[in-house]
């Protein structure tokens, strides 16, 4: 398996969904740091790539390398819609599986 390496991607942790490459998802994103993985994501790449993982711990806002998964999908933002509620609707295509190394704030 040949390995290319992003950096300095926005990482959106998901709870209760997991996105696999290939699969065109629409999701919802309400958290503010969430929200703004979104946005530097939109601003910060041509491509809207954005890291999407699964969080282990639900109920845990506090998001570090050991709430989350090993494994998650570098994807690619399709579309977007901010409510008035102020959440973002998403849709996303999951382009190819990843690894997390480290992740910063």
């Amino acid at each position: 398996m040949s390995k290319i390496e992003f950096n300095n991607i926005p990482i959106l942790p998901l709870k209760n969904i997991i996105i696999t490459p290939k699969s065109i998802v629409p999701i919802v994103v309400g958290r503010e740091f969430s929200i703004k993985a979104v946005e530097k994501a939109l601003l910060n790449d041509e491509n809207k790539s954005i890291f999407i993982i699964s969080q282990k711990n639900l109920d845990e806002d506090n998001i570090n390398t050991n709430n989350l998964e090993k494994f998650g999908v570098y994807a690619t933002i399709i579309q977007v819609l901010k409510t008035e509620k102020g959440t973002i609707k998403l849709l996303i295509e999951g382009q190819k599986r990843a690894e997390l190394i480290s992740c910063e704030e």
